[in-house]
């Protein structure tokens, strides 16, 4: 692994913007957690217990090749359920009860969601489960002037569909798919394709990084004093997407247990602040649209790319009473979140690439290009089984990403290129405009490939309810990676993965 890092000088009064959601599924979601079970396996009490189940702390670290392990933090030897702050055992953490649905592995996860109606694609080759809303195509453009004429196009392609007002944003819209299967719209996905617009299904990544949809690594209780919150002043400036900072919405499922996930964009920003003291960093809270588990005890807090489009796009305009510019540019982007993603598949090209999302991300950087978005590299045990994991956006830097579709774009188009080549010429920027992280220290769980560019440490400790937590995973990493672009650091690394 090469560590050498080279510096660039960022523009004063530039902004940091962090997107901490981090998930391994196609949901939009926060990377922070990692699975300690390189099944897929989940849980960590016992099914049908009532009191909090007796959890040993999580696997010490492993030192990455080239990285000094005095360099890492060990998780304290503390049982994850014990208490953090004024936060108490029963109150602390979902996990720490038993309950019905407690433990899933990823083919029972996969029958799940199957059965709450999403459409789940089991067939990547590594097996990483990637999942959408069944019946929404997303169609985004980087011009707003051209949105309705692009959404009335896509809409005339698919019998049935219709456009959603209640799920418009200035450079994108949901469609609703009502008489046409998934797959037959995966089909149809190169001709859904055109000049100045994208279009993909609506995909989904939990809020935590790993294929099977929910942390299996809890944060556990530190010693110490919290971060000070230094709010969004300061230069330069860190936009954070992930969970809410609201204390009041920590119980999403209703069952009277704080949901621990929840507390990952607090963690995130926390980490960002002490790294970067003198950034600006604002966490914006994603508003979950997507249907929630029926388990009474955890909600992975699954985002669609609709979502963050939604909750992402206002942060790049200066005035929202106006009409919408893009005006508004940031040192960084942090996003510990994403989603499985395949560059072949069954459909003769990728699935689970993201492409709507991709032409947003690329209308904000060709504004500015020094911004960074800083992405998650996913928590699917890629280095430790040997197995390469594609992780959206992160992996948009893959060279094989997109190559497929825009071939076949341009056969669909009678050999005119110019849709296709939008498409690979987004690919090209993002390629540069991304930095995809993986965790040097999480070798038992951190995803490896050729298209990761930068390592940091994963285990961190950070603000977690009124209290300090450990915690570990490649969102966190991610949070170490965009305080050194904060303070002008690009990164040189890379962590491919071991030969089979």
């Amino acid at each position: 692994m090469n560590t050498q890092r080279k510096c660039s000088t960022l523009p004063r009064g530039l902004r940091i913007i962090v997107v901490p959601l981090l998930a391994a599924t196609s949901l939009v979601a926060c990377g922070g957690d990692a699975n300690n079970s390189a099944t897929g396996a989940n849980g960590s009490g016992t099914s049908g217990a009532t009191q909090p189940a007796a959890t040993t702390a999580g696997p010490a670290t492993t030192a990455a090749p080239g990285t000094s392990a005095a360099s890492t933090i060990t998780a304290q030897p503390l049982d994850p359920c014990d208490p953090i702050g004024t936060l108490m055992t029963l109150d602390l953490n979902d996990r720490c009860v038993g309950a019905e649905g407690e433990f899933f592995d990823k083919e029972e996860f996969a029958g799940l969601l199957i059965k709450l109606g999403y459409w789940v694609d089991q067939s990547c080759p590594n097996g990483a489960l990637v999942v959408a809303q069944p019946n929404q195509v997303l169609v985004a453009v980087a011009d707003p002037s051209h949105l309705d004429a692009s959404v009335t196009e896509v809409v005339g392609k698919l019998p049935g569909s219709a456009a959603n007002t209640d799920f418009k944003t200035n450079l994108s819209q949901v469609i609703d798919v009502r008489n046409v299967q998934v797959d037959n719209i995966l089909k149809q996905l190169p001709s859904l394709q055109g000049e100045g617009y994208s279009t993909d299904l609506n995909y989904l990544e939990p809020v935590q990084p790993n294929y099977g949809f929910r942390p299996a690594d809890d944060p556990h209780p530190a010693a110490g004093n919290q971060v000070p919150d230094t709010g969004a002043g300061g230069a330069p400036s860190i936009l954070v997407l992930d969970s809410t900072d609201d204390a009041s919405l920590y119980d999403v499922d209703g069952n009277g247990f704080v949901d621990e996930d929840h507390g990952h964009g607090v963690f995130v920003r926390s980490i960002i602040q002490r790294q970067a003291p003198g950034a600006a960093v604002t966490l914006q809270a994603v508003t979950s649209s997507a249907n929630r588990l029926a388990s009474g005890r955890w909600f992975p807090m699954m985002f669609s790319d609709a979502d963050l489009i939604r909750d992402m796009e206002p942060h790049f305009s200066s005035d929202p009473e106006g009409p919408f510019k893009i005006d508004t540019s940031f040192a960084a982007v942090n996003l510990s979140l994403g989603g499985a993603g395949c560059t072949t598949s069954a459909f003769g090209y990728g699935v689970g690439e993201r492409l709507a999302l991709a032409r947003e991300m690329d209308a904000f950087w060709q504004k500015d290009n020094n911004m960074r978005f800083v992405a998650a590299a996913g928590n699917d045990h890629g280095y430790d089984l040997k197995l390469e994991f594609k992780h959206f956006p992160a992996a948009w830097r893959d060279q094989t990403a997109t190559n497929e579709l825009a071939t076949q774009v341009d056969a669909v188009n009678n050999g005119d290129t110019t849709a296709g080549d939008e498409i690979r010429q987004i690919h090209e920027r993002l390629a540069n405009a991304v930095i995809a992280v993986a965790a040097s220290d999480g070798l038992d769980y951190t995803n490896c490939g050729d298209w990761i560019n930068a390592v940091a440490r994963g285990t961190e400790t950070g603000n977690y309810g009124p209290g300090l937590a450990t915690w570990r995973g490649t969102s966190f990493a991610t949070a170490n990676e965009s305080a050194n672009v904060a303070q002008g650091q690009l990164p040189n690394d890379s962590l491919p993965c071991p030969p089979p």
